[in-house]
């Protein structure tokens, strides 16, 4: 009878276990799936903000351009980047978003949307 008891026993520690260890490896995908989730928002917003940065440093090149050439094109390339950064022409993508919008998509923490909403209106007022 002792024998049966010690039997029963490890079995039910065993069980104990393994339904231990198959909570710990679900627990451990979920993370790695939030983990990986973060990084590849980290990536696009960090490809964004490449793509934000090198805009500025366009607008400002074609501006300078059409100042001291006044040749149109520069004029309308300045504006159709504009109209792009706006959301109102396609971007090499095909869609008509704005960088807020595109903010958004990337799940940007309303507070720091908000700060820039602000500084649009600050600027463009």
């Amino acid at each position: 009878m002792t024998i049966r008891l010690m039997l029963r026993t490890v079995f039910a520690l065993a069980i104990t276990i393994a339904a231990g260890l198959l909570i710990i490896i679900l627990l451990l995908k979920t993370g790695l799936s939030d983990s990986q989730q973060s990084a590849q928002q980290r990536y696009q917003l960090s490809h964004f903000a490449n793509l934000a940065s090198s805009n500025s440093i366009k607008l400002t090149e074609l501006a300078r351009q059409y100042v001291v050439t006044l040749q149109p094109s520069y004029k309308n390339e300045y504006y159709h980047l504009v109209k792009q950064l706006g959301g109102t022409e396609p971007w090499l993508d095909d869609r008509k978003k704005s960088y807020l919008d595109r903010l958004k998509e990337f799940n940007v923490n309303e507070q720091q949307v908000a700060l820039l909403t602000r500084l649009k209106s600050l600027l463009f007022s």
